[in-house]
């Protein structure tokens, strides 16, 4: 297993028996140690993100490249899955939105629309090929906020007036 990160010393006792180190990289978003040089024993104190699972953090892997004036130093990140991989595991109701946008290719909210569809959680749909990414005009403004709070107010529970 390959660990690409930091470790950084955050204090130290005064003897220098105790260290408060953070540990962090790729796929661990940061443990926070207590390490005991005398005894080489490592106690984790706290952990950042500890929702956050090594299996749902891509892994990163360090590149380098070379440019006319030297080598660029670098990390890129391997997707592991995308959404529409992702579309069963999708509890809340989905608004999705795409315009005629190169960026971001209308076949993506395509597909994840179909995968939502054959997950059994349909998203509701909008779609103007006349946008790029964004929404341009008063209009396609108007409509693209109205379908949002259409969905908010569908989708979340109303407040209870206790007065």
């Amino acid at each position: 297993m390959q660990f690409l990160g930091t470790t950084r010393v955050l204090g130290t006792t005064r003897d220098h028996r105790l260290t408060v180190a953070r540990i962090s990289g790729d796929r661990r978003p940061g443990d926070y140690t207590l390490v005991n040089l005398e005894t080489r024993k490592v106690e984790l104190l706290a952990q950042t993100r500890p929702e956050l699972t090594r299996e749902m953090l891509a892994p990163v892997s360090p590149v380098e490249v070379q440019v006319r004036d030297g080598t660029i130093y670098g990390h890129v990140t391997s997707p592991e899955r995308s959404p529409v991989n992702l579309a069963q595991r999708i509890k809340a109701q989905v608004l999705l939105m795409q315009g005629g946008d190169r960026r971001a290719p209308a076949e993506h909210a395509r597909r994840m629309r179909a995968a939502l569809e054959e997950a059994g959680n349909p998203a509701e749909w909008l779609y103007d090929v006349r946008q790029g990414h964004g929404a341009a005009g008063n209009e396609p403004r108007r409509e693209m906020c109205q379908r949002v709070l259409d969905c908010l107010a569908k989708n979340t529970a109303k407040r209870v007036d206790t007065t």
